[in-house]
């Protein structure tokens, strides 16, 4: 069975998790994607050793947790993109190709001769994607980024966490998914287009907008009503019915329950205060904001009673919101998780049996696929530039001299 864009070519000249991302998401599709990195500058996540101490660098040597996570179903070349034949290589390559994805600085890219003006006059079909941190426009348009920098200026680190804390840190790698996701939605949208009119775009995707919207109901409430979404404090919470919770076995349960008018009787009921329901101090979600704090050391010492498994079972009487909060060895292993196949097992061809993350997007006739284990430094290179430029050996080896690949 095909995929989506089985037939689409796209030349991945781009590092860290953003770019190589985006490109992983069109190969799961069925696109060919050539992943390009300098004959001396490896794609930085191959050498990354730890992360927050953690050590990434995975045992078949090929590079690091973060570079097989964000570079399977590619194929991998080496190309010297500074030398004058190394771009003319990168033109008879986009002559043939669909999509030029890169998250290089936009000085950078004018610099190479790879601007969209200069890959225009190569291919009028071409769909050219770039990235960036702060956007194309602006006094800090070329300063360097990463998705640390962007959870710092966007406010994500001040709309997260709670009321009186400082800055949140965001997990690592959030503004880099978001961002790729857009892009790929984007390079999708201009491909539909192509359909159309026959020739190509430019499409551009800064993480600082991608995050921006990312949490555009708190950046909404401030343009609206000209003050910024306050953050969480679960030990004020207007509604009781819509916080987390403490219970006997020290893990936390969330209830969800926004509309708390709605939810009110049978929360009464399965959790046993029915003798609360009819109480005219929390008779509506405007009697229990007014005495939220009462109300609040009643459900405090109500759900220490129990595990958050028994609660769980009780809660799950009543159709309500609510879940345990878990941490990530937990997600990893919930049932919902697994009976979705949203974890995969896969045969890497180096490391054995793994288990690797599977499909966001579920699709009934062309579902993404894993094709290719992430490739090698280089691994492809003379396989792509003869199949896809018609290179013979001998020009190879002259560019192999020349230090272009």
């Amino acid at each position: 069975m095909s995929g989506i864009l089985d037939g689409i070519r796209v030349i991945d000249c781009t590092h860290g998790q953003v770019g190589p991302y985006a490109g992983q998401m069109l190969g799961d599709m069925g696109a060919d994607v050539v992943h390009v990195e300098g004959p001396q500058r490896p794609d930085m996540t191959r050498l990354d050793l730890t992360v927050h101490g953690l050590p990434v660098m995975l045992p078949h040597g090929r590079g690091s947790v973060f570079y097989d996570d964000h570079n399977r179903n590619k194929r991998a070349i080496t190309l010297e993109l500074n030398q004058e034949e190394g771009r003319q290589v990168a033109y008879d390559l986009l002559r043939h190709s669909d999509v030029f994805l890169s998250n290089f600085r936009p000085k950078v890219l004018a610099r190479m001769g790879l601007d969209y003006p200069s890959l225009r006059q190569v291919n009028k079909r071409l769909v050219y994607a770039s990235a960036s941190g702060l956007g194309r426009e602006g006094p800090d348009a070329d300063r360097p980024s990463i998705a640390f920098v962007v959870d710092a200026r966007s406010g994500m680190m001040m709309a997260g966490g709670e009321q009186g804390q400082d800055p949140c840190m965001v997990p690592v790698g959030v503004g880099d998914r978001i961002t790729s996701v857009f892009l790929a939605y984007g390079i999708m949208s201009a491909l539909l287009q192509r359909e159309k009119t026959g020739e190509g775009q430019e499409l551009h995707v800064s993480q600082l907008m991608a995050m921006m919207t990312l949490f555009g109901n708190t950046m909404s409430s401030y343009l609206w009503l000209g003050q910024p979404f306050p953050r969480f404090d679960h030990s004020h919470p207007r509604n009781p019915l819509y916080n987390y919770y403490k219970c006997k076995d020290g893990r936390c349960i969330a209830l969800a329950n926004r509309q708390s008018d709605k939810y009110w009787s049978t929360f009464c009921r399965v959790t046993g205060l029915t003798d609360l329901e009819h109480d005219p101090r929390y008779e509506d979600a405007e009697r229990r904001a007014e005495n939220y704090q009462e109300l609040l050391r009643v459900l405090n010492e109500m759900f220490l009673t129990r595990t958050a498994q028994e609660w769980e079972e009780a809660l799950g009487q009543g159709d309500l919101l609510f879940s345990t909060i878990q941490d990530i060895p937990d997600v990893a292993n919930d049932p919902q998780v697994k009976a979705n196949n949203y974890i995969l097992e896969w045969e890497h061809p180096v490391s054995g049996r793994i288990k690797v993350m599977g499909f966001p997007v579920e699709f009934s006739e062309n579902p993404g696929t894993i094709r290719r284990a992430p490739p090698a430094f280089g691994e492809h290179t003379e396989e792509v530039l003869m199949e896809v430029c018609g290179y013979d050996w001998d020009r190879l080896s002259e560019l192999k001299e020349k230090g272009v690949i």
